[in-house]
């Protein structure tokens, strides 16, 4: 055996070579930018099933679809606030270095987008997370105040995706795109309940 057999025969696990700190770092920042992606993908999501029941259904009584109409709009809000958290030690979408030239690049009004993080952070401190002692008897009283509306949160929630899609594919070649579901297949579903007498709901 000579000294090409032997080299042959080492394992390929030898042959590998160990990343470098900054090659970690890299892709620890690419898994961060695809979390606040996913999350971002899922409020549009959310929104997206919400948009479908309000356009089939002119009520939702007690039930399987009132519950799950809750749940979507309060996923969609949650999913926001963690993408827009400014807290200090949460990595959201305030923590992009250069996120001003990134929001130019991408036509986002960045400053728009600030104004609508405090109004959400305010729902997240008094009602959606927390009780506040001042709405704890009226929570609608603080939702008023805030106004905030399903089309600003799905504009908001595709400008983020949109900045950070460009930033992953630009930085890391990670090409990352929305879910491609259009929940079509929402209001054919409550047709058919509708039509059997199931759902507990008034179809439009």
């Amino acid at each position: 055996m000579d000294e090409d057999d032997i080299d042959q025969e080492v394992d390929d696990d030898e042959l590998q070579v160990e990343p470098s700190s900054e090659q970690l770092q890299r892709r620890k920042d690419c898994r961060e930018l695809c979390r606040l992606f996913c999350e971002a993908n899922w409020a549009i999501q959310c929104l997206k099933i919400a948009e479908q029941i309000e356009g089939t259904c002119s009520e939702l009584r007690e039930g399987f679809f009132a519950f799950a109409y809750r749940s979507l709009w309060d996923d969609a809000l949650a999913c926001l606030m963690r993408v827009l958290d400014e807290h200090r030690d949460a990595f959201s979408l305030w923590k992009i270095e250069k996120l001003k030239d990134l929001c130019e690049a991408s036509n986002v009004d960045v400053e728009r987008m600030r104004e609508f993080s405090k109004r959400l952070k305010r729902a997240r401190d008094k009602s959606h997370f927390h009780i506040d002692i001042k709405y704890a008897a009226d929570a609608d009283q603080l939702w008023s105040e805030v106004d905030i509306k399903e089309s600003e949160m799905f504009e908001v929630a595709n400008d983020v995706a949109k900045i950070l899609s460009c930033l992953l594919c630009d930085e890391y070649q990670f090409p990352a795109n929305l879910s491609r579901y259009a929940a079509a297949d929402i209001r054919p579903i409550l047709e058919c309940l509708d039509q059997h007498g199931l759902g507990n709901f008034s179809k439009r």
